[in-house]
């Protein structure tokens, strides 16, 4: 028998606990993104930058906690001919992290981000937009083979997360928007695209990737020379079933541990501050702020290469015909370093966003 266990659908709730529901997943999920804004909100608390925070986001957002999920609440505004842009969440995965962008301004606001934002993006690594180039921003794909981002490798491109934050940050320090892609109307709105972004840049599986042969077996697409046989890429682990799931979503999902409901009262409020406790002791990044995106999707890779040992991909029963079943050496223990590699990339998440908005907005 096979010391590797693939995981079938009926066996997903006992299997893999923590894993979202069939809807759609974003990196790190609302709560995710809400805990690194929580983070980072109280980093900042005090200084010049959280007053900019507070004006720059207005009184209906106020926080990098209410702001952070912006992008992905940004994902239900739907295109309808001829050139209309209509904001409509779907019903059954409604999220109310979203609410408070859905008063009749911020609901403007993201129909016309979406509207400035949907086109001339080509699919990218195998993730195609659909016109929707914003979908394009949150992530970009490196083999997980490399020690380092760069844009010369297989699965980056000019509209990936390290150049979008890179514009962003631009916009915020200057004021001055950017045109073309990505297009950022104001400092508002390049402060929420960070606020998220740099979230979605310490999700591992964000910026890692694996690819593989057809017969499940992993391949460098940038090798020299070229792999001999064709090179299949597996969209940061979103073609990579774990029952009715996908390994990207298990990342995506957060330990209920590291909720904010769960770090609220009670023994959680020590936890939040051993989060906070950490969180100050990273040291700070080298160099120009507008660099820091490339060093950090640098580190998150090299995190991302812990998040493929003891796996294996198979063909064999994926739901999909271009998906590959993953087949765990120990579930149990993946889950464990799974958790505790989510804790450390939330916490870095939040202070490196700290830290970029102290420079951004001294």
């Amino acid at each position: 028998m096979s010391r590797y266990r693939a995981v079938r659908p009926w066996a997903l709730g006992l299997a893999l606990l923590g894993l979202a529901g069939t809807g759609p997943v974003w990196a790190w999920g609302h709560a995710g993104h809400q805990l690194v804004g929580s983070l980072a909100d109280e980093l900042l608390a005090g200084t010049p930058a959280a007053k900019q925070v507070a004006t720059l986001l207005g009184p209906t957002l106020r926080t990098l906690k209410t702001a952070a999920p912006w992008p992905d609440c940004v994902r239900d505004v739907n295109f309808r001919l001829p050139d209309s842009y209509v904001y409509q969440p779907d019903t059954a995965f409604h999220s109310p992290a979203c609410l408070p962008f859905e008063g009749s301004a911020e609901r403007k606001r993201m129909e016309s981000y979406a509207r400035r934002n949907w086109h001339q993006c080509p699919a990218v690594n195998g993730h195609s937009a659909q016109g929707a180039c914003q979908a394009s921003y949150h992530f970009t794909d490196v083999a997980v083979q490399h020690a380092r981002y760069s844009r010369q490798f297989v699965g980056t491109s000019q509209h990936d997360i390290v150049a979008i934050l890179r514009v962003a940050v631009a916009v915020l320090r200057s004021g001055q928007p950017a045109t073309g892609l990505p297009d950022i109307r104001d400092r508002k709105e390049a402060l929420m695209l960070i606020t998220h972004l740099v979230g979605d840049l310490h999700q591992p599986l964000h910026v890692g990737a694996v690819y593989l042969r057809d017969d499940g077996s992993p391949v460098d697409p940038d090798a020299t020379p070229p792999p001999a046989t064709p090179v299949f890429e597996t969209q940061g682990g979103n073609k990579l079933e774990i029952g009715t799931e996908s390994l990207h979503g298990a990342w995506d999902t957060i330990p209920s541990a590291l909720k904010l409901s769960s770090l609220a009262t009670g023994p959680g409020i020590q936890r939040r501050q051993a989060l906070l406790a950490e969180a100050r002791q990273l040291p700070a990044s080298a160099g120009a702020v507008e660099d820091w995106p490339e060093q950090w999707a640098t580190e998150t890779l090299l995190a991302s290469q812990a998040a493929f040992p003891g796996l294996r991909f198979s063909r064999k029963g994926a739901i999909k015909p271009d998906h590959w079943v993953v087949q765990f050496q120990d579930m149990s223990a993946y889950e464990r370093a799974r958790e505790s590699l989510q804790r450390q990339q939330l916490i870095k998440a939040g202070a490196h966003l700290a830290a970029l908005l102290r420079s951004a907005l001294p």
